[in-house]
């Protein structure tokens, strides 16, 4: 999977290159290059890992609104923490321009705590070489309905679709539908054409249009260990 991405290693964004702590980041440069998404995703970092070992990469969105920011916080400052980088700075945004639209949401959905938007640009260790990973990359941690994150940055706001996609249905949580196949995220996708070019997935039904990356081996990561393939989108995702 690693060796695949390698081949397409993203130039590091100017905007990350020349930040500097105490900056602010605004949505339109953050997501000026390629993005990573992962919507339910709990506290796993397979993500962020996969994305940038690979180097093909750089921003990353987290979002799962049974997450507090307590939650984001403990977990980056506890030895589960991004081995390797150190927080550079930190930039909040309102989470109102992305909250839940109604449509999406039901009695089941659970929220932990305030939605949040929360920006952390990582800084690699100096005693750590570039095989380990970009000398800098970002998340932004947030609690929203990952359903609204796609349709409203995704489709309506940027028209175009995250580099990577880290898709699990869990089963287990706290999700009111599934992002796989026949589920809400499909149909966003199959009316607006946004789809993702590759998709990391270990145990959730892939959209139809993906096939699986020849010849790569399976890696294991996330909270749970699971092993997951890379898949690519074949343009008939219909």
């Amino acid at each position: 999977m690693l060796q695949h991405l390698q081949n397409d290693k993203e130039t590091t964004p100017s905007w990350l290159a020349n930040y500097q702590s105490g900056d602010n980041i605004s949505l339109e440069d953050f997501c000026s290059g390629r993005i990573a998404f992962y919507p339910g995703c709990g506290t796993d970092g397979h993500l962020v890992e996969i994305g940038n070992r690979s180097q093909s990469v750089h921003c990353f969105i987290y979002t799962d609104y049974s997450v507090s920011i307590d939650m984001v916080k403990d977990t980056l400052n506890s030895r589960h923490g991004i081995k390797g980088y150190h927080i550079l700075g930190t930039t909040e945004w309102d989470p109102k321009a992305l909250e839940t639209p109604k449509p999406y949401r039901n009695r089941f959905a659970i929220d932990s705590g305030k939605p949040y938007c929360l920006v952390v640009v990582f800084e690699r260790d100096t005693d750590y070489s570039p095989v380990w990973g970009s000398d800098r990359f970002a998340v932004a941690f947030m609690n929203i309905d990952g359903f609204a994150v796609y349709k409203n940055l995704f489709v309506e706001r940027l028209h175009k679709a995250p580099y990577i996609f880290l898709l699990e249905d869990y089963g287990y949580g706290l999700n009111y539908d599934r992002f796989g196949r026949g589920g809400i995220l499909d149909r966003i996708m199959r009316k607006s054409g946004i789809w993702p070019k590759y998709a990391v997935s270990g145990h959730a039904q892939l959209w139809n249009g993906y096939q699986r990356i020849p010849l790569q081996t399976e890696t294991k990561g996330g909270m749970h260990s699971y092993s997951r393939a890379l898949y690519a989108y074949t343009g008939i995702g219909i």
